[in-house]
């Protein structure tokens, strides 16, 4: 299907985003903000190898709100190389981010107002010092706020969670 743009924010859509997402090929942005969606996001988004935006978050503040639950945990090989621009802002997300790993040109982030629990090493991030996080070299943009993260550890400094990578720049 030769579907290039969707911006659908703050409409009355509700439900599950169906697997048939899959279809659109050429899909390269994908705004689906402040609607009524949940459940986890279809294994076959990946199908969307195009896509450069995707934005299926919520403003916190909104009384309409996604509550996406997480990406399929057997997305594996994530197909999605163009993928600059992921917002999952507050849903219920708390697994499946593994695929964020691999996208090579990521340059914003925000994950903020979830269910996620994994610890961050923002110095490992920034630094390529964790092979995990090697794809990661053009991110400029992270969020991580208001979830359950254990702890952040930027260089000596151990920190609940912070916002705005930028602000360490100078740390490294």
């Amino acid at each position: 299907i030769e579907i290039s743009d969707t911006i659908l924010s703050t409409y009355d859509l509700y439900g599950r985003i169906p697997a048939e997402i899959g279809r659109f090929y050429n899909l390269k942005e994908l705004r689906l903000r402040n609607c009524l969606l949940q459940g986890p996001i279809p294994q076959e988004i990946e199908n969307c190898e195009l896509l450069e935006v995707l934005d299926l978050g919520s403003d916190a503040d909104s009384i309409i709100k996604n509550n996406i639950s997480g990406f399929p945990e057997n997305i594996t090989e994530f197909h999605m190389q163009k993928l600059e621009y992921l917002d999952l802002s507050n849903n219920s997300i708390s697994n499946g981010l593994e695929f964020v790993w691999n996208c090579q040109v990521l340059k914003y982030l925000n994950i903020s107002g979830n269910n996620i629990s994994e610890s961050f090493d923002v110095e490992s991030i920034l630094t390529n010092a964790d092979p995990r996080y090697d794809a990661l070299q053009e991110l400029q943009y992270l969020d991580i706020s208001n979830n359950e993260i254990p702890y952040l550890r930027i260089g000596n400094f151990t920190l609940g969670t912070t916002e705005y990578l930028d602000q360490f720049q100078d740390l490294f």
